[in-house]
């Protein structure tokens, strides 16, 4: 899956040099003063109703790592493994409907990545794609 760099999404930098700018054309969007891609005018439309973060930053030494500190709150270390914040949010919410309510796809880069194929390998009820809390859970206790 290729992903687009920032600058050919929603940080165009028209006013900047070649180098530094999007090859693309910004357009506005319904927020005064702010501009995306060109090829993103569905989405400028309702640019009104999105919050653009565009100053998310860490010191971490790759994405992986980066990651991972964002959706944990924790540095990552060999020793422990930290559950994403999304799974401790459904866990503390529980499961009672249809919908899961916690989803990473295609992993959400803490533990999804791990995460079992196929039917869960814990026969707690809940959808099959367990969170890493939840997979902890199931090995401490007796629904195994």
């Amino acid at each position: 899956m290729a992903v687009r760099a920032t600058f050919d999404t929603f940080d165009p930098k028209p006013d900047a040099p070649n180098e530094v700018r999007s090859p693309f054309k910004s357009i506005p969007t319904s927020v005064p003063g702010l501009h995306v891609c060109e090829h993103l005018p569905l989405t400028a439309r309702i640019m009104k109703d999105v919050t653009l973060i565009r100053s998310l930053t860490h010191e971490l030494g790759n994405h992986d790592t980066g990651t991972r500190f964002l959706l944990t709150g924790h540095r990552p270390t060999p020793a422990l493994d930290y559950p994403s914040l999304g799974s401790i949010v459904a866990h503390e919410h529980g499961f009672a409907g249809a919908m899961p309510p916690y989803v990473a796809i295609p992993h959400d880069g803490v533990a999804g990545s791990r995460m079992p194929r196929g039917p869960a390998t814990c026969r707690a009820p809940g959808p099959p794609l367990m969170s890493a809390m939840t997979r902890r859970a199931c090995a401490t206790s007796n629904l195994r």
